[in-house]
């Protein structure tokens, strides 16, 4: 349609031709409207092309959007498009070229310097990504979490100022669990409509986020209930530890204060009462986390018909003070756990990679078999931790299993995206997992856990890629 009309402006303008100033005038609006026309043109190869990236078929969408930079060779965002496909097929060298061309005529281009980051990542050359990237975030003091994340992801990719990356993705762990917004105060509109939501919490450690979202997320999936289980019933035992210790804590100060004798001075009255005090809030800091814990394995085990051991967490819901369907209410929804395991599979596995590059604390083996960790000697250096590693990455992994799980589910019906767009997650979704399949391979071969490393391997063969070409 739109070469049709092209086609007719052209044909009028010539018929105008040699009429004075007047048709002069004409021609140059109907020059104009031809240029309209061939831009008009240009997005429509350009959606095509996104079309066809989508389904897999990137040749085409090559094709298409260079056809569409032949239509439209002004357009920036066109040839940033570009440059990004080229990069991802082993063309990096024109992808910067084209990048190049923009930040020759404008050196601050933002989006220009992101791009030409991701097309160095995309070739390898980490410290050159690093770089592109920082120039990116330049001007900006208060950064968000994903762009802390990045910062130190491609820091650790490079190899360089480690221990910064490590500061950095903490950072960015902190922004993140302080940026979501109950939904009640989000809609009193004090916190703008752009805030994140988390059902009806907010501060929820990353761990819990992680977890609960993962978990909610699993009944929906046919198997996605054997990669969070076991997780979250490590976490609910550690948290119910905490919150029986500061319990009885409590009780014994209570029973004190009791036994206190009459003549007691009120200056010793008052600091009991001060102890006590700070002994409840402890209690109340402890159960703060649990409900929702407890919520969400209830949720599952009812899923799987185990009714009776669902039924265990109510009781215990109702133990630390809380009724299960007050709770149940306040739980994030569909979409919001799909958000936040987005989020957390790259900031976790950021920082599990972090502590898998940085060095590890020498150890020594007893001769009765226990392993110790040698002191360090006082240098200032900042130490890595296998332990630490695998529980971050075991996490990032979950998150990211189960959201590919989802994608691939009856499930993904319930999320409120184009098919086109979930198409292109699935795929983004596979190689993201497999990147962070290779992360915990690498952390379990630094500590000589052959059979772990191989069982990772295998995963990433299995989701279609091989080792060392996951860029």
């Amino acid at each position: 349609m739109f070469s049709v009309i092209c086609n007719l402006v052209k044909l009028i303008a010539g018929m105008l031709h040699r009429r004075g100033r007047v048709v002069c005038l004409i021609c140059l609006a109907l020059v104009a409207v031809s240029s309209g026309c061939r831009q008009d043109s240009a997005q429509w190869k350009v959606a095509a092309a996104i079309n066809e990236e989508a389904k897999g078929n990137s040749e085409a969408a090559v094709e298409l959007l260079q056809k569409a930079l032949r239509m439209d060779p002004d357009s920036d965002d066109i040839k940033l498009r570009l440059a990004l496909l080229l990069a991802k097929n082993d063309q990096g060298d024109l992808s910067l070229t084209l990048c190049d061309q923009i930040l020759e005529n404008d050196p601050m281009s933002k989006y220009a310097w992101s791009v030409r980051s991701d097309c160095l990542h995309a070739m390898g050359r980490f410290d050159e990504s690093l770089a592109a990237y920082q120039k990116y975030v330049a001007d900006k003091i208060d950064k968000a979490p994903s762009e802390l994340n990045q910062l130190a992801y491609f820091r650790a990719l490079a190899g360089v100022e480690l221990d910064k990356a490590l500061r950095q993705i903490n950072e960015a762990i902190d922004e993140y669990e302080q940026q979501f917004v109950p939904v009640s105060l989000q809609e009193s509109g004090l916190f703008g409509a752009a805030a994140p939501t988390w059902g009806a919490y907010s501060r929820v450690p990353i761990e819990i986020n992680t977890v609960v979202s993962a978990g909610l997320l699993s009944r929906y999936t046919e198997h996605g209930h054997q990669h969070v289980i076991g997780l979250l019933s490590d976490k609910i035992h550690d948290e119910q530890q905490l919150w029986l210790a500061a319990n009885a804590q409590f009780d014994l100060l209570m029973e004190e204060q009791e036994s206190l004798v009459a003549d007691a001075t009120e200056q010793e009255k008052k600091e009991q009462q001060a102890v006590i005090k700070s002994a409840a809030g402890l209690v109340d800091k402890f159960a703060r986390n649990l409900p929702v814990l407890l919520a969400a394995r209830s949720l599952m085990l009812e899923a799987q018909g185990q009714t009776e051991l669902a039924d265990l967490d109510r009781l215990w819901l109702k133990q630390i003070g809380v009724q299960p369907q007050g709770v149940y209410n306040k739980l994030p929804s569909d979409m919001e756990c799909m958000a936040a395991l987005s989020d957390v599979e790259a900031i976790l596995d950021t920082r599990g990679y972090i502590l898998t590059q940085l060095p590890w604390l020498p150890t020594w083996t007893h001769p009765s078999g226990n392993v110790m960790k040698l002191k360090d000697q006082g240098a200032e250096i900042t130490y890595g931790n296998y332990e630490f590693a695998i529980y971050d990455l075991d996490l990032a992994i979950t998150a990211a299993e189960i959201r590919l799980m989802v994608l691939n589910s009856d499930a993904v019906n319930r999320i409120e995206r184009s098919i086109k767009s979930i198409r292109g997650d699935k795929a983004n979704g596979a190689k993201l997992l497999a990147i962070l399949r290779d992360h915990r391979r690498q952390a379990h071969l630094k500590a000589n856990q052959i059979e772990a490393a191989q069982r990772d391997q295998e995963r990433i063969e299995e989701l279609g890629f091989e080792d060392g070409n996951l860029f």
